[in-house]
């Protein structure tokens, strides 16, 4: 869900062949991306990346100009005697220094060359302090180039790292019974999801995907949803997945989230707290999000996050995430607006959003009614075991049943 992760696959399928696809990346660019070696950047991230290469070689090209100054001592041993017209000319152990090296960038000696020149008469094989000293200096220069480059990248990078798959070719999953629907979000952009409904349906659902599908990839996620719920289930899509336009961010996935609740609303006659939210992974963020915004009969979370930015951080411990990420989600002061019934499921073998990220959320929810199930041996990408899905699933029907009026 967050950074550098692996496409997630469809968590409801059991066996092999339903979950058993590998997205390719597009080599091709969308109208509003561009193309760089193959890979396809936002144009901003694009001249961004650019920039961040062409510092390179100003930073080594610095190191390799004071390295090359270093060089101030060349002894030159020559025993020779040659006699021309009756005198003889011998050279002994003469030490001769080189002609200095200027700077590459044309600038006058500075404070530290006049030091260099005064201790010219030091003996060859001595080893001077200021030599050393433009040596740890000139690293820790490189190592400086070296690190703000890893930081402009992570912070150019950072969409395609929190939404991988709106930059994957993902084939879609077609199901008997699965129909696409068309929507529009609040600030206009067009939106496709994929909608499974069944005669008589008790419940309405929305289905709030990962971060490495799409909608179109879930159709027989939400399919086994409708039959094992008894409901109208939709797959909720957003902005810059599956080729739709727009780029994936915080502030659009909830705008679309919020879109998808309203079209459910319109479509089925009921109220925004009368809706079954299910949220998957980046998914949860968005559907605790919208519960967070208008309520909902219950609220489902699978392997999901208490705040996006806490999770990187722990993966990028080595960098200030929490100063540089955009994509934050904090979904733990999102969740305190929202009352209603809570069941959350994750896995303890989880690498990618470790069950306590997931424990911290579920404990900081103020619901009076919720569920904590642990999926025993699941990491995030996994299928969730039959035992774990059997438990799951009958606290999300137990609640339905006591809100059934509602």
């Amino acid at each position: 869900t967050v950074l550098a992760t692996k496409p997630e696959l469809p968590k409801h399928c059991h066996s092999k062949d339903d979950a058993g696809f590998r997205p390719t990346c597009r080599h091709a660019s969308r109208y509003d991306h561009t193309a760089i070696c193959g890979f396809r950047f936002l144009p901003n991230e694009g001249l961004l990346l650019c920039l961040a290469l062409a510092s390179l070689p100003f930073g080594l090209g610095y190191l390799s100009n004071r390295l090359l100054n270093n060089n101030t001592w060349l002894v030159v041993d020559i025993n020779c005697s040659m006699s021309t017209a009756g005198h003889d000319h011998r050279l002994v152990s003469q030490s001769i220094q080189p002609e200095r090296h200027r700077p590459i960038w044309g600038s006058k000696m500075t404070e530290q060359n006049t030091l260099e020149q005064q201790t010219q008469d030091a003996e060859p094989g001595e080893v001077r302090p200021s030599r050393i000293r433009r040596f740890l200096v000139s690293t820790a220069r490189l190592i400086f180039f070296a690190y703000a480059t890893v930081l402009v990248m992570l912070v150019v990078m950072e969409s395609r790292l929190v939404y991988p798959g709106a930059y994957m070719e993902i084939p879609g999953a077609d199901f008997a019974g699965a129909t696409t629907v068309n929507y529009q979000s609040g600030d206009g952009t067009k939106l496709t999801g994929r909608l499974f409904e069944r005669s008589g349906a008790k419940h309405s659902m929305i289905f709030f995907h990962g971060n490495g599908v799409t909608a179109a990839r879930e159709s027989r996620t939400i399919a086994n949803l409708s039959h094992t719920f008894n409901a109208n289930v939709m797959a909720a899509e957003y902005r810059g997945f599956d080729s739709l336009e727009g780029t994936p961010n915080e502030t659009g996935l909830i705008q679309d989230s919020l879109a998808a609740r309203d079209f459910m609303c319109e479509r089925y006659g009921v109220k925004p707290d009368q809706l079954v939210l299910y949220g998957q992974s980046l998914g949860g963020g968005c559907a605790v999000a919208v519960a967070s915004d208008s309520g909902a009969k219950l609220l489902v979370l699978d392997r999901t996050f208490d705040k996006m930015v806490d999770v990187a951080q722990a993966m990028y411990w080595f960098v200030p995430v929490k100063f540089l990420m955009r994509n934050r989600f904090d979904s733990v002061a999102r969740i305190q607006n929202y009352q209603g019934p809570l069941v959350q499921l994750h896995g303890n073998a989880d690498r990618l959003i470790p069950i306590e990220h997931g424990k911290r959320l579920h404990d900081s929810a103020p619901s009076k009614v919720k569920h904590w199930i642990v999926a025993d041996g699941m990491g995030h990408n996994d299928a969730t075991p039959t035992k774990a899905w059997n438990e799951f699933s009958m606290r999300i029907q137990e609640l339905l049943s006591a809100n059934a009026n509602h």
